[in-house]
């Protein structure tokens, strides 16, 4: 669910940068990044306490931990944008890139409840 409520903060954030309301969409943009470690964290806890490793399971056509990867490089992607205040790449990452991850991550979070229920 913080997954699916970060997609619409994400598509909100796209939306104010494309009027130039950057200031207001740097603030959104910030309360994702709280949402986005506590997902990457309690998929590690919930793997671990299912006794596996990320590199143990398979999600789509690939394992959880090269799908972590993706997620890590569209992040450094979007901290470069910002770091280069490129609001055009940053808000192309996040619509184009970033926001088709959090909805497999989304799906990837549920899969692993599921698994543990």
């Amino acid at each position: 669910e913080m997954l699916e409520q970060s997609r619409e903060v994400q598509s909100q954030v796209v939306d104010l940068l494309s009027q130039g309301n950057n200031g207001r969409a740097m603030e959104l943009l910030s309360g994702c990044f709280g949402v986005w470690k506590s997902a990457q964290e309690g998929l590690q806890r919930a793997t671990q306490a299912m006794g596996l490793e990320l590199d143990d399971l398979r999600f789509e056509e690939t394992t959880v931990a090269a799908f972590m990867s993706e997620v890590a490089d569209a992040l450094r992607t979007i901290r470069e944008a910002l770091e280069s205040r490129d609001y055009v790449m940053l808000s192309d990452v996040l619509a184009y890139e970033f926001d088709p991850l959090t909805e497999r991550w989304q799906h990837l979070n549920e899969a692993v409840l599921d698994q543990i229920h």
